[in-house]
C-alpha cells in the first residue's frame, strides 16, 4: 500500500507560475483560470506579473499547461518557477 503511494506522489507534482496578461485583460483572464483543471490556487499580484499559480498534475500535464498557457491571446509570458514536489 505505500509503495504505491509513494508511486502516486511521484508522478504528481505541484509548482508555481507566473502568469503576464494583456493589460486590461486580468478580469477575464482570471474567470478563464478560475476552477481550470490542474491550477489550486490563482492569486492576481501587482508588479511585473499579473497572476501566480498554484498548479498540481503530472509533469506532462504541467508543461501542456503551461503551453496552453502560453498560447492563449491574452498572455503575454507564462513561466512554471518550479515544483514542488
Amino acid at each position: 500500500m505505500f509503495e504505491k503511494e509513494m508511486e502516486k506522489s511521484e508522478k504528481e507534482s505541484i509548482g508555481i507560475a507566473r502568469l503576464k496578461v494583456v493589460p486590461s485583460q486580468e478580469s477575464s483572464v482570471y474567470s478563464s483560470l478560475k476552477g481550470k483543471e490542474g491550477i489550486l490556487n490563482l492569486y492576481h499580484v501587482s508588479g511585473e506579473y499579473d497572476f501566480f499559480l498554484v498548479v498540481k498534475g503530472e509533469f506532462s500535464k504541467l508543461n501542456k499547461l503551461m503551453e496552453n498557457l502560453q498560447e492563449n491571446r491574452h498572455t503575454v509570458k507564462a513561466r512554471l518557477l518550479g515544483r514542488l514536489r
